[in-house]
């Protein structure tokens, strides 16, 4: 079995702990599973540095994404990779911009 490289910043890590906590879960768990998503093997965490956060602001500002939304894309385009969403909102919003060529959504099935 082979498994693709994931490449997320930093700050999805915290997104992730957000949303799982609120399904009830208790803060240490839900640190803990954050804690171990960012350490997977084929997992690359990149830190938002100031050339990231540039790079999503010229995303967010134009564009109208979310922060969260606009750091994953920046990661995407920084590391020359395809971003893979279930958000139709990527589509959305970049779909017919000069990013457009970064998405690639995907459906839950």
């Amino acid at each position: 079995m082979w498994a693709l490289p994931i490449i997320v910043p930093n700050l999805m890590l915290a997104d992730v702990a957000r949303a799982i906590s609120r399904t009830g879960n208790d803060a240490v768990r839900v640190e803990a599973f954050a804690t171990t998503l960012g350490r997977l093997p084929k997992v690359t965490v990149v830190p938002l540095d100031e050339a990231l956060g540039y790079e999503a602001r010229a995303l967010a500002a134009p564009y109208g994404l979310p922060e969260t939304d606009a750091v994953c894309a920046a990661v995407a385009r920084q590391a020359g990779r395809t971003l893979i969403s279930l958000d139709l909102e990527y589509l959305t919003r970049l779909g017919r911009s000069q990013w457009s060529a970064l998405l690639r959504r995907c459906s839950p099935s």
